[in-house]
């Protein structure tokens, strides 16, 4: 009975948490570009899902009402290599992926990427 019980909380949390999920909250220009600074870093994942790059924010980014300290990131890698541990600009597009383990989740898709002026 206690384990019925248990299913019935996690159900009516989940759903509550879903309800609450509205892309009109994503703070981003009208164009859809976003901006972001901070130190690129690689990553990973158990279960691989990652794309293996994320940029640990200098300012909390808001997206769907979660503020996110840190975001994945997800493009054309040739230089990032040499770009990883630096401080770094980062221009694109927020999109969302879609994992076993973590759900939905957003990718800031990158069209520019270049090392930033120190603060």
């Amino acid at each position: 009975m206690n384990s019925r019980k248990t299913i019935v909380a996690a159900t009516l949390a989940l759903v509550f948490l879903l309800a609450g999920c509205d892309s009109r909250d994503t703070k981003q220009p009208s164009d859809g570009q976003v901006t972001v600074r901070g130190r690129l870093e690689q990553v990973a994942a158990i279960g691989a899902e990652t794309t293996g790059w994320a940029i640990e924010l200098d300012a909390p980014l808001t997206v769907e009402g979660q503020q996110l300290t840190r975001i994945e990131i997800s493009g054309d890698s040739e230089r990032w290599n040499e770009l990883g541990g630096k401080r770094v600009e980062a221009t694109g597009r927020i999109v969302f992926r879609q994992g076993v383990e973590r759900g939905r989740y957003p990718v800031l898709e990158v069209q520019t990427i270049r090392e930033a002026q120190p603060r």
